[in-house]
């Protein structure tokens, strides 16, 4: 019976200068997150979370006989967006979908998240809380609770965000084990989201968000019932998250396979 390979990115770019936030501003900028998080504390969250914010850090209650997974990702403000031509709640939900595509790509569940924040005082107010209403959202929709996280200043924006995910024991699809006549698959149509990209890059302020070429760009949907659904069927041998294109992507999972 023939396999199944069913064709993700950290940038470390420079940190640049983070300044300690004062005391009170950081106070601040934290009830901003956890009052929009409350809203999406459900019966969800109560199963997976233990403890969320509040205390020095979360507790997590995995599942008996999953493993746990866990994948970050990073957005930094001229390289991942642009403040005059993303809207704000565009990037919350990005920042998020977008570390969960990783947990998709392994077939996994996700359950919380940790979010760090760096920001100039201009990001404080407005776009702050429609930042937090895009996360919110996200956050809801994707069933991934935020769990606790970290402020900063800096001089443009950075968001780091850390997502735990689990999997039944031994189920994980890896991108490791592809073998040579597996069956390529692809899910979803390539190039959208770069063309939606090329919208936004080339018009003149705020993007449309209801082209349906720049909504692929700005609030793109990681794969989890797909993956999860995969995973259950043991279909594919190997598995990953297409984010750099198909040819760097695939010339990836094939290196990481020995194929």
């Amino acid at each position: 019976m023939r396999g199944y390979t069913v064709a993700h990115f950290v940038d470390w770019s420079c940190l640049g200068t983070l300044v300690p936030v004062r005391p009170q501003d950081e106070d601040s900028i934290l009830r901003k997150v956890a009052e929009s998080s409350r809203s999406s504390s459900d019966q969800g969250f109560a199963k997976s979370v233990a403890l969320g914010i509040g205390d020095d850090a979360a507790l997590l209650r995995p599942k008996p006989g999953h493993e746990l997974i866990l994948t970050c990702d990073r957005f930094l403000e001229g390289t991942h967006f642009f403040r005059d031509q993303h809207p704000p709640d565009s990037v919350g939900w990005k920042c998020l979908a977008r570390a969960l595509s990783d947990v998709a790509a392994m077939g996994g569940t996700p359950r919380g998240f940790l979010l760090s924040l760096a920001l100039p005082e201009t990001h404080t107010g407005q776009w702050l809380v429609l930042f937090l209403g895009g996360l919110r959202r996200a956050s809801r929709k994707f069933q991934c609770f935020l769990a606790g996280g970290d402020t900063t200043r800096r001089n443009d924006v950075l968001i780091s965000i850390t997502v735990c995910g689990e999997v039944r024991t031994r189920s994980a699809i890896l991108r490791s084990a592809a073998r040579p006549g597996d069956i390529l698959c692809v899910s979803g149509r390539l190039g959208e989201a770069e063309l939606g990209l090329q919208i936004v890059r080339h018009s003149k302020g705020m993007a449309s968000t209801k082209n349906a070429l720049t909504k692929k760009h700005l609030y793109p949907a990681p794969r989890l019932a797909l993956g999860q659904w995969l995973a259950e069927k043991g279909l594919p041998t190997a598995m990953m998250d297409l984010s750099d294109g198909l040819s760097t992507d695939l010339s990836r999972l094939c290196t990481a396979s020995g194929v």
